[in-house]
Parts: structure tokens; sequence; C-alpha cells
């Protein structure tokens, strides 16, 4: 996902993108898919153009992730 949000803050400047994920697939009882994404939809709404990344609640600017393998999760730097 941080990839991503890489490519696409390189070539898309005045958009509001939120790009979102879940720890538990849509289809799976539980998920947290449909929050992530009500929170990605809630951003795209709100903040300035730019490039973000949305998961378990939390709204981060692509700039200021990275992804935690061992913990399976995107975490602030």
């Amino acid at each position: 996902m941080v990839k991503t949000a890489t490519y696409l803050a390189l070539s898309i400047k005045d958009k509001t993108i939120a790009l979102v994920g879940a720890i538990i697939l849509f289809t799976i009882k539980q998920s947290d898919a449909l929050f992530n994404l009500c929170c990605a939809i809630t951003a795209v709404q709100l903040l300035p153009a730019g490039i973000y990344i949305t998961m378990n609640g939390k709204i981060f600017a692509w700039v200021k992730v990275v992804k935690d393998k061992q913990r399976g999760e995107i975490t602030a730097i």
C-alpha cells in the first residue's frame, strides 16, 4: 500500500485519495473492512488534496507511515 501511495503521490497532485486496507477479509464475519472503507470515504470528503492511507480507524499522510511486517499493520513514523 505504501508503494502504491508513493506512485500516486508522484503522479497525482490535485486530488484527495485515500487508500484503504483491512486486516480481516470483507467476506469474513467481524471484518474491519467496512469500517475502514467508511473512514476512507470520510477522509476524502474532509481532507485537502493529497494521498492518505486509512486503516484501523486512523488516517495517515502517505509519507508518515511504514508497513510493520511483523505486526501486519501500517504504523506511523
